[in-house]
């Protein structure tokens, strides 16, 4: 800049200076976080369906404040808790109609769920959000994960995960690949028993 060769950072050869740097990101971290709702979900009206199951329609909100992306699942059977063993024999790779890239997997076993990437700092809005079940179930799951491997192997995140993700019609996808039974092994960092009121 202005005939000078670029200077790097004085904190990059200060240790000190690097130490006080993640520090006071940790802090506003934490202050950002403070106060969030990770998980709020809202029934958008009465269930449907005249038979002994029922179809709920909900508002899923679910806001990752911190800077590194996470992995959620979701319950696809109000029935079926969420487990971190599930017996999986087929998945498929759903895309939102609404959305260029963003997708979601759809796990069927025992118990089926969905799988939803968030990026860091990002917030997910899923309106007509569709789940079904029998009787009178009194919550839905979400449960934010510390671990994911398939197979064996490591989960890793698409090169591009949506951090913002608004969509009215969130059941409507389509599939753009499927597979058969495959192995999850997972950690739950938190599960979410949110209210279906």
């Amino acid at each position: 800049m202005k005939g000078q060769a670029p200077q790097r950072p004085a904190y990059e050869s200060d240790p000190a200076l690097r130490r006080e740097l993640l520090k006071r990101q940790a802090v506003r971290r934490k202050a950002t976080a403070a106060g969030v709702r990770p998980v709020q979900v809202d029934v958008q009206g009465a269930p449907t369906g005249s038979g002994p199951v029922k179809t709920w329609t909900l508002k899923i909100t679910i806001t990752n404040p911190d800077a590194r992306r996470k992995w959620f699942i979701l319950q696809a059977d109000l029935n079926q808790p969420l487990s971190e063993s599930p017996l999986i024999d087929s998945f498929e790779v759903r895309k939102f109609d609404e959305h260029v890239r963003a997708t979601t997997v759809r796990y069927y076993g025992q118990p089926g769920f969905f799988l939803l990437p968030l990026g860091g700092q990002g917030q997910a809005v899923l309106e007509g959000w569709q789940v079904s079940g029998m009787g009178t179930p009194k919550n839905y799951q979400v449960a934010e994960l510390s671990s994911l491997r398939i197979d064996g192997t490591k989960a890793r995140f698409a090169k591009k995960v949506p951090y913002v993700l608004n969509l009215k019609r969130s059941s409507d996808s389509k599939v753009v690949h499927s597979g058969d039974a495959v192995q999850l092994e997972m950690r739950f960092k938190k599960v979410y028993d949110q209210p279906l009121r």
